[in-house]
């Protein structure tokens, strides 16, 4: 890691991409290598390596990028982020292939199932719900303009331009707004936003999350 150029200006962009390879403890890396070895593995044979690296870093950055926003004092590590948006990327690859998956209500419900469990894990230490909620976005919007869509037809060429050019649009639009936030406002200091991480601010409960950091500064 290198020090900081400016005193009063974020200028460590790195620092979005890097926690994506790093762990808090064995358990969590245990649990992402089973994930990519396993879910993840079987989807880029589906849609490609390609494709799904974008999925995972963009939403994996745009994660991180939402939570030095929301929650600027709370530590984290892990792709979450990332996480969140291959979740988000398949689901979208359910809805694309309905009509090719046998059973599809109970896959799809399978997955939603997933996310919300995902979700409730926010509360679990240095896990970030801004994380794995603007991962899951960005990955259902990557994925609508990305993952192959196996059905013909004049009309619904159409439809898929229309689909591409709106998905990457919103994306394009959300990473403008996320930049120029943190870029002019580094610290947003709410309560109401770290509620989404621990809902106890009030109690000793979110001290491990770092969450009232601000409390204990200048260290």
């Amino acid at each position: 890691m290198t020090s900081f150029l400016s005193t009063d200006r974020p200028d460590q962009i790195y620092r979005l991409i890097t926690p994506l390879f790093i762990h808090a403890g064995i358990l969590r890396c245990i649990f992402t290598v089973v994930g990519q070895m396993t879910i993840m593995r079987n989807f880029e044979t589906m849609i490609g390596w390609h494709r799904l690296s974008i999925i995972y870093f963009i939403s994996g950055i745009g994660g991180y990028l939402a939570s030095s926003i929301f929650v600027p004092y709370m530590p984290e590590v892990g792709p979450a982020g990332s996480q969140g948006g291959v979740l988000g990327a398949l689901i979208i690859n359910v809805l694309y292939n309905w009509h090719f998956i046998r059973r599809p209500r109970k896959v799809l419900l399978i997955h939603l199932a997933i996310a919300a469990f995902l979700f409730l894990t926010g509360f679990v230490p240095y896990i970030d719900n801004w994380a794995q909620l603007f991962g899951f976005v960005i990955g259902c919007l990557l994925a609508a303009a990305l993952i192959p869509y196996f059905h013909f037809g004049k009309q619904t060429r159409h439809q898929r331009i229309i689909i591409v050019v709106g998905s990457l649009s919103i994306t394009f639009l959300i990473f403008v707004i996320l930049f120029t936030t943190f870029y002019a406002y580094p610290i947003i200091d709410n309560p109401v936003f770290s509620w989404l991480n621990c809902p106890f601010t009030n109690s000793k409960v979110c001290d491990h999350q770092s969450l009232i950091l601000k409390n204990w500064l200048p260290i």
